[in-house]
């Protein structure tokens, strides 16, 4: 998740300082895959669903965790897995 924010975020940065060359240097420029506007828009959109999707699946995990321990708390005991979750988290 964290990857693809990265990478949408270098996305816009790259796509600046291809413009920004093009326009001091187009000599420099020439032969440089260019997207224009709608097309970087389309890919940053794409991503951003893509996180959007990962960060509801991790919800999701998280809440079926905290479900199991507070069963296990219930029930007077505890999974070896939330046992051992809640060493790594302290």
């Amino acid at each position: 998740m964290f990857h693809l924010q990265t990478e949408a975020e270098d996305l816009v940065h790259q796509e600046a300082m291809v413009e920004d060359l093009v326009r001091e240097a187009p000599q420099l420029a020439h032969g440089i895959p260019r997207l224009d506007s709608d097309s970087a828009e389309f890919i940053a959109n794409v991503m951003q669903h893509s996180i959007e999707q990962w960060q509801l699946e991790l919800d999701w995990a998280r809440s079926l965790r905290e479900r199991e321990v507070a069963l296990a708390a219930k029930a007077g005991t505890q999974t070896p897995g939330a046992a051992v979750a809640e060493r790594v988290e302290k």
